[in-house]
């Protein structure tokens, strides 16, 4: 199916094409360090960073968003943390980056359930980061974009939680307030089909489909669905942000109008913003696009959507 066609059907999910200035800048992006980092879990890979704004204290209740960074499940580390989610300190909030653990070491679901647990951890902290449960956003580039929006659509499924986790921590909702999800792959059978070369490897190590070339797709079409946002999307989801540069060579653009076309079919069209990077910079069309994204129209995303009132 052409993108074109997607266009067509997505449009009622008000795909948000800003004018220049409205694009986020380098100039705009904060270059804070993390205030102080917190373990999540027994697991040396199961940290995250607090990064605070101007003027917090613990005793504030401020909206936060925690963040899940790229890296192809098999790598990258909470220091990659997006600029698009970077900027919202300069608004008051607090962000977390989170680590998690990594394939070949675990493979799916555990790298979700990962998620899930530090966000059921961070709100069991509220009375040291200063920030409000309810207002909670969830976020991720890349391979981090696919585990926060699985772990958003999939509503604390079973196979997504944890089994063994402590009674403080199972009290907790991890349910987010929204999700945003930049450059990630959603649809993994869509995604497969792909030219990017490493794909093939990617889905393997990950969802552990054995396979002696890393050229070569050893995983079914049912393993890649099992692994998809697809069969989570329902109405009872919370709203959601999909950003995509319109000449990513890593994770086609289709990615966003095959998920928003979904949503739409299940009714949550007033729950779903598509911002689609195709002017500006080179990298902002490509694989980074948090960097040409509609900042004011996220800027507003993020304040309704923690209000619960969109949808």
């Amino acid at each position: 199916m052409s993108v074109v066609l997607f266009l067509s059907v997505a449009a009622s999910c008000q795909i948000i094409n800003p004018k220049s200035f409205e694009r986020l800048q380098l100039s705009q992006i904060p270059t804070s360090q993390p205030s102080f980092s917190l373990s999540y879990g027994t697991d040396r890979q199961q940290s995250l960073d607090v990064y605070t704004p101007d003027g917090w204290n613990k005793n504030d209740s401020r909206p936060v968003i925690v963040h899940v960074h790229g890296g192809g499940w098999n790598g990258g580390q909470r220091a990659d943390v997006s600029a698009s989610m970077k900027t919202q300190l300069l608004r008051g909030w607090v962000v977390i980056s989170v680590d998690y653990r990594l394939a070949p070491r675990v493979r799916f679901p555990e790298p979700i359930r990962d998620i899930d647990r530090a966000i059921r951890f961070v709100r069991s902290q509220v009375a040291n980061l200063g920030i409000d449960p309810k207002q909670l956003i969830l976020s991720g580039h890349s391979a981090g974009g696919h585990l926060a929006m699985m772990q958003a659509m999939g509503n604390a499924q079973e196979v997504f939680v944890s089994p063994n986790l402590p009674p403080e921590l199972a009290a907790q909702s991890s349910r987010p307030s929204g999700v945003v999800a930049l450059g990630a792959p959603m649809d993994l059978n869509a995604w497969a089909m792909d030219g990017w070369e490493a794909i093939p490897n990617l889905l393997n190590l990950f969802l552990k489909c054995p396979s002696k070339e890393t050229t070569t797709m050893n995983c079914s079409s049912e393993r890649l669905a099992t692994a998809s946002v697809n069969d989570l999307i329902d109405p009872s989801d919370p709203p959601m942000y999909l950003v995509h540069g319109v000449d990513d060579p890593i994770v086609g653009v289709e990615q966003v109008f095959i998920i928003s076309n979904l949503a739409v079919e299940q009714g949550m069209a007033s729950k779903v913003k598509v911002d689609v990077v195709d002017s500006g910079p080179r990298y902002a069309r490509q694989h980074f696009p948090d960097m040409g994204l509609n900042l004011n129209a996220l800027n507003s995303f993020l304040d309704v959507a923690i209000t619960g009132q969109m949808g």
